[in-house]
């Protein structure tokens, strides 16, 4: 089974499953303002199996509970 993300809420206790979609998460960072986390997550052509891919960078907003790519601008 695929590994599932949470976010706990120590305030009120609540948990919400996060990063649905993404093909194997890690590398979590915390920004220094506590916004939001960056992490990368790896694309592949076969998600099923976890083949070669690349490793994409993502950036979560705790306000928008919300995941989005970080444009490098590599290209």
């Amino acid at each position: 089974p695929k590994p599932k993300h949470y976010l706990y809420n120590l305030a009120t206790g609540t948990q919400t499953e996060i990063l649905q979609g993404l093909q194997t998460p890690g590398g979590f960072s915390f920004t220094a303002d506590h916004s939001g986390f960056y992490f990368a997550a790896t694309r592949s052509s076969d998600p099923k199996w976890n083949g070669a891919g690349v490793e994409e960078l993502y950036f979560f907003s705790l306000a928008s509970m919300g995941y989005q790519k970080v444009d490098l601008q590599w290209a």
